[in-house]
């Protein structure tokens, strides 16, 4: 793959010094079923249609930026923030319904800890390993680290990236609102785009850190 959306945060919280509570569920709440909004304009051959951007990536607004959780917050939502932070950044999406779920946590724990992710159907699951950190004045701190079993991947961050490169208003791809996927791999996805010259076909990759690649395969077909 050649070109790549811009790297964003993109990394899971090695450590955390949060103030213990035990308050909250003991199991993760799997996230609700995903409702789409109004789906964007299409032509009649079912291309989306769309202004090509001017740069490639999604503009996220400072307003859309939840909140950041305070040391104050119990455990388990100082982890659920972090995990909403690291999908926001990876999909470059801050959208409100963005779920994540963790069960009550109070710094015993012998093993890891799973909390639920989801976003626009895509579930993930991230795996949290807990660990005593002693005490800092009045708080009690542990040290946390969350690891995901993928990472989503949407649609609409996808057709920005190939109308970026394609200049192309008009982009079709085969994926649902969101995919799963691994970093720095390879995926099945494929897209196209009314280009002036005709239709081309693109191929799917997903950077290291995230980013979307995108390569043109072939030539442009009338």
């Amino acid at each position: 793959m050649t070109a790549t959306s811009p790297r964003l945060a993109l990394a899971a919280v090695p450590l955390a010094l949060l103030a213990l509570s035990a308050c909250g569920s003991s199991e993760a709440e799997p996230p609700p079923e995903y409702e789409p909004a109004e789906e964007a304009e299409t032509d009649g051959d079912g291309f989306r249609v769309d202004d090509v951007p001017e740069s490639d990536g999604l503009d996220v607004s400072d307003d859309e930026v939840p909140e950041r959780a305070g040391s104050e917050s119990p455990v388990r939502e100082q982890i659920e923030w972090q995990i909403r932070d690291q999908t926001a950044s990876v999909t470059e999406d801050y959208y409100a319904d963005m779920h994540a779920s963790c069960p009550s946590i109070d710094g015993d724990e012998e093993e890891p800890v799973e909390c639920l992710a989801g976003y626009k159907g895509v579930e993930i699951t991230w795996t949290v390993d807990v660990s005593d950190g002693g005490d800092m004045g009045d708080a009690s701190v542990v040290n946390v680290e969350p690891e995901p079993d993928g990472w989503p991947l949407s649609r609409d961050r996808t057709e920005q990236q190939v109308r970026f490169l394609s200049k192309a208003e008009a982009v079709k791809c085969d994926m649902d609102h969101a995919e799963k996927v691994q970093l720095d791999t390879d995926t099945d996805i494929t897209c196209k785009a009314k280009e002036d010259d005709g239709v081309s076909d693109w191929e799917i990759g997903v950077g290291a850190a995230g980013s979307v690649d995108a390569e043109r395969v072939g030539s442009v077909l009338d």
